[in-house]
């Protein structure tokens, strides 16, 4: 991880203050496998809630994070938008 600090204190300047540079994205992977790992063994989780957890976590946040996605295996494979943000609370 490389940080880098906006050396110029212009007060007009619209540029990032700071800049987060990973040069290993496997970071990322590993936490997420973290997780998921420790979802998995929580027993408060309903089973579909530890799905959307672990497609959250490989499939939104590298999105987000404009990363790789991680792996699916074929059964969790679908349609990701309408199975995690189709509820409603009520």
């Amino acid at each position: 991880m490389v940080l880098q600090r906006d050396q110029q204190l212009t007060p007009n300047n619209n540029q990032p203050h700071l800049i987060f540079r990973y040069d290993d994205l496997s970071i990322l992977d590993d936490a997420a496998s973290l997780i998921v790992f420790l979802v998995k063994r929580q027993m408060g989780f309903a089973k579909e809630d530890k799905q959307n957890i672990k497609k959250i976590m490989y499939q939104f946040l590298p999105d987000f994070l404009f990363a790789p996605r991680g792996e699916l295996s074929d059964d969790e494979e679908g349609n990701f938008s309408s199975s995690v943000f189709s509820k409603t609370n009520t």
